[in-house]
């Protein structure tokens, strides 16, 4: 009789959790049910992606899940892996930190920074479940990191220098017609910041050379 009791009151956890699921509002999205022997959570989160919440079905309490945030930290993305969570938090116009938490050990670990890309540092393919990180160098090269939502690396290429694609203006050579000087300019030289030694002297301070154009710098 009393093995029939306790049967008897054990919780259906299962249909607890589909109770509260369809209880909640179009603003909040599920993420996950962590039912198992020993936890028995609904992690869920607002549509803004700032706010992970777990709600314990024994307790029946809600309770804010967020990694350590300094002044002027916030989070900005939450998305589910496979056995953990992806946050991205923003600090301020340094750049943004990906973190992740294991359902599993209920802890939160440091995965990676980026930086240095004017808030366009870190970016989330939902569709892939990547998050795709930068590291900006001093003289505009970049370094591309992709992420799994585990927080697992996929891969880390360097990218070019994105000044390096602009158009150079091209050299060419340009002589003096008096003096023979050549030099060497992408357009045709300031005849005001050159003297010629074999025109006469006039009223200027000085005498300019006269360029013409001979040909293409290699």
């Amino acid at each position: 009789m009393c093995v029939l009791a306790l049967g008897s009151c054990k919780k259906d956890y299962q249909k607890l959790a589909t109770e509260f699921e369809r209880a909640l509002p179009d603003t909040l999205e599920v993420l996950t049910e962590q039912i198992n022997e020993v936890d028995h959570y609904i992690y869920f989160k607002n549509k803004s992606n700032t706010e992970l919440i777990r709600y314990d079905l024994d307790k029946e309490i809600r309770e804010s899940v967020k990694p350590e945030l300094s002044d002027g930290e916030t989070v900005y993305g939450i998305y589910m892996g496979n056995e953990n969570i992806t946050f991205l938090k923003r600090n301020g116009s340094l750049g943004s930190s990906f973190v992740i938490y294991n359902l599993k050990t209920q802890k939160f670990k440091d995965v990676a920074e980026f930086y240095g890309a004017d808030n366009n540092d870190a970016f989330v393919n939902e569709n892939d479940k990547q998050v795709i990180g930068y590291i900006q160098g001093r003289y505009g090269d970049r370094t591309k990191f992709v992420y799994d939502f585990d927080g697992k690396k996929i891969s880390e290429e360097e990218e070019e220098d994105p000044i390096g694609d602009l158009d150079v203006p091209s050299l060419k050579y340009w002589q003096c017609m008096y003096c023979g000087l050549v030099i060497k300019s992408s357009s045709k030289p300031e005849d005001k910041q050159n003297d010629c030694p074999k025109r006469e002297h006039s009223y200027l301070m000085y005498t300019p050379h006269v360029w013409q154009y001979i040909g293409d710098a290699q």
